[in-house]
C-alpha cells in the first residue's frame, strides 16, 4: 500500500502525518523544532527522522512513496536535505524529501483555493502571496535579529524591553515582575546576561507572560502585535477579495493575540481563514505526486 508522508517543521514543534492512498491517516508524530536555521543541521535531521519514526510505527518505510517538508529555511543551509535524506534512510524511508515553503503549506492547510494570501506568527512571522498553491511574493520573514514583527520572539523582546524600562524608572509593575522572576534575575547587568546567553531561546520563552490576560501591560504590546502582522499582510496583498489564511501557534488557536488578528483582518479582508493541521496538508500535497506519477506511468 503506497503511503504519504508529510511534515511539519518549526522552529518549536516538528509534525509528521502519515497518510494512505485514500487519504486516511495511518499515523502521526512530533519531535522537538527542526527548523534547521535555528537547530543546526544535524540537529534538524535527527528530529525530522524522530518525528517520522514516530508517524511510521506499524509501517513499512519501503512503502512510503513521497515525502514533502513544509520548512522555512531549508534552502538556506548547504547540505540540509541531503542530511535529512541520510536520516530518513536511516529508519526505512527510501523516498526523496521534497520541499515546500511554510507559507504555501500555511495556505494548502487554510483553503482549497489556488490564489490568497497567508500570516503566519510563531517563534517567527512571515506573509506571502500564493499563486497556483506556489509562494510568489513575502514579506518580513527576515528572522529574530532583522523582523519578524509581531512573532513570539518579537513579543518577548518587547517584553524584555518593557522590564528594562521600569528599571530605568524605578516602576516596577506587573509584567515587569513576571519578567525578572522568568529569568531569575532583576538588575540590568544579569537581564543582559540572561537573555544573551541563550538567543533567540530566551526571548521566545518570555513570549507567554505577554500572551497572558491577567498581566494588563501586556495590552498595549499586542495591539501593536496584531498592527505589525496586519501590515505585514499588508504588503502582499493585491485585491479584498482574495482569501487570507492564518497560521502559526500564535494565530490559530483563541489567544488574546489571534483574537486581536483576527478582528484587524475581518476589517481588511472578505475572506479570513485559519489553516488546519500543517503536516496532514503536506501529506495530502504529497498523494497528488504519487496520483500524478501513476497518471505518467499509465500514459507512458
Amino acid at each position: 500500500m503506497p503511503l504519504a508522508l508529510g511534515m511539519d517543521i518549526g522552529g518549536t514543534r516538528t509534525r509528521a502525518a502519515l497518510l494512505d492512498d485514500s487519504g486516511a491517516v495511518r499515523g502521526t508524530g512530533t519531535a522537538a523544532g527542526a527548523n534547521p536555521v535555528s537547530a543546526g543541521v544535524p540537529a534538524s535531521a535527527a528530529r525530522i527522522a524522530e518525528a517520522a519514526a514516530r508517524a511510521l510505527q506499524g509501517h513499512r518505510g519501503a512503502d512510503v512513496r513521497a515525502v514533502l517538508l513544509g520548512m522555512a529555511g531549508g534552502h538556506v543551509l548547504a547540505g540540509t536535505f541531503e542530511a535529512i535524506g541520510a536520516a530518513l534512510r536511516g529508519i526505512g524511508i527510501t523516498a526523496r524529501p521534497r520541499h515546500i515553503g511554510d507559507v504555501a503549506l500555511a495556505f494548502a492547510a487554510g483553503t482549497g483555493e489556488p490564489d490568497g494570501c497567508a500570516l503566519i506568527a510563531g517563534t517567527g512571522a512571515i506573509a506571502g502571496r500564493i499563486r497556483n498553491r506556489a509562494a510568489v511574493r513575502y514579506a518580513d520573514g527576515h528572522g529574530w535579529a532583522l523582523g519578524d514583527r509581531g512573532s513570539g520572539v518579537w513579543l518577548g523582546r518587547r517584553a524584555v524591553q518593557h522590564a528594562l524600562d521600569a528599571l530605568d524608572t524605578d516602576r516596577p509593575d506587573e509584567l515587569a515582575c513576571r519578567v525578572y522572576d522568568a529569568l531569575g534575575v532583576g538588575d540590568r547587568e544579569a537581564i543582559y546576561a540572561a537573555v544573551y546567553a541563550d538567543l533567540p531561546g530566551s526571548l521566545a520563552r518570555l513570549a507567554p507572560l505577554v500572551l497572558d490576560p491577567a498581566v494588563p501591560e501586556a495590552c498595549a504590546i499586542l495591539d501593536e502585535a496584531a498592527a505589525q502582522l496586519l501590515a505585514t499582510a499588508a504588503l502582499v496583498r493585491e485585491h479584498e477579495t482574495e482569501p487570507l489564511v492564518l497560521a502559526g501557534g500564535l494565530l490559530t488557536g483563541n489567544g488574546p493575540l489571534a483574537e486581536r488578528v483576527h478582528a484587524l483582518a475581518r476589517q481588511h479582508w472578505a475572506r479570513v481563514h485559519h489553516a488546519g493541521d500543517g503536516a496532514e496538508a503536506a501529506a495530502r500535497l504529497a498523494l497528488r505526486e504519487i496520483s500524478c506519477a501513476k497518471g505518467t506511468e499509465l500514459r507512458g
